[in-house]
């Protein structure tokens, strides 16, 4: 009997442990934001996968409108989002004018900054791949921030997180989010969400029909942006293309997209290293 007992005790332990580690999975969550606008905010657990994504405007919604990306890892969901902005045209492959902002949402400095450089490094390793400028930066915490947090004496990280959650609903009050907790503070932003989603439609099947539609609209145009950008390159280069087959000839066309793009990025790196020396001899 004594033995039963025992038996039985060890297993209510296990079962309270485990769910004990279970919850702590779900709600000891690190929050990223990437804008590009769209802007999207991902939450990632302890083993770094994504178990919440949420969009924080509409462009952000017609980006994730086809995509599923919890569970997946923060890499992977980086790839994925980063591969849809590019087909959508939210990153423009031949344009210098690429900004992506990341932010990390972490009590410990150096938990965010770890984050922000994963997120950063997967992104550039993405885009260099495809030969694709971008300028990816890491949000500062600025002397405003620093000053507020200091002031209501709480971390930077929750400071961010409750300007985040004012810039998406302006009748929200701070003082009054400085007293919640991290998760309610993420609750406000989700009921933000849902608002600015009930103005288009309260209905969850249309207002996901919008969005696919918005997104395959996108597609589209920014398919045939590419087309007349390529047409234009075929018009420029007519000469370089003829006497050739049609296979070896969609093979200079795309040597040539390539050529352009380098040109792009080169051109956008100048200007940055001048940018940069004004600013260190300013300084």
């Amino acid at each position: 009997m004594k033995k039963g007992f025992i038996v039985v005790m060890a297993i209510i332990v296990v079962v309270f442990a485990y769910f004990i580690y279970n919850q702590n999975l779900q709600t000891e969550l690190q929050y990223i934001t990437i804008d590009i606008n769209p802007s999207i905010q991902l939450g990632i657990d302890k083993q770094a996968k994504i178990v919440e994504i949420l969009a924080l405007n509409d462009e952000g919604d017609i980006l994730l409108s086809d995509l599923t990306l919890e569970n997946e890892t923060l890499e992977e969901g980086i790839a994925k989002l980063v591969s849809t902005a590019v087909e959508t045209g939210y990153i423009d492959e031949f344009s210098a004018e690429n900004d992506i902002l990341i932010t990390s949402y972490s009590d410990d400095v150096e938990e965010k900054e770890r984050n922000e450089k994963r997120v950063r490094e997967k992104m550039q390793s993405f885009l260099e791949e495809k030969n694709i400028y971008a300028r990816i930066m890491a949000s500062d915490v600025t002397a405003e921030i620093k000053e507020l947090a200091d002031e209501y004496d709480i971390n930077y990280g929750k400071m961010l997180l409750i300007e985040r959650a004012l810039r998406l609903n302006a009748e929200l009050s701070r003082e009054e989010l400085v007293n919640s907790s991290i998760r309610e503070i993420q609750l406000k932003i989700k009921e933000a969400v849902l608002q600015r989603r009930n103005k288009i439609s309260d209905k969850v099947a249309e207002l996901r029909t919008f969005f696919r539609e918005e997104r395959e609209e996108r597609i589209t145009e920014n398919a045939n942006r590419l087309n007349d950008l390529k047409q234009q390159i075929i018009n420029d280069n007519d000469n370089k293309l003829d006497n050739v087959d049609l296979e070896e000839r969609e093979q200079r066309i795309r040597e040539l997209l390539e050529v352009r793009k380098e040109a792009i990025r080169k051109e956008a790196e100048e200007a940055r290293s001048i940018n940069n020396r004004s600013i260190n001899a300013i300084e």
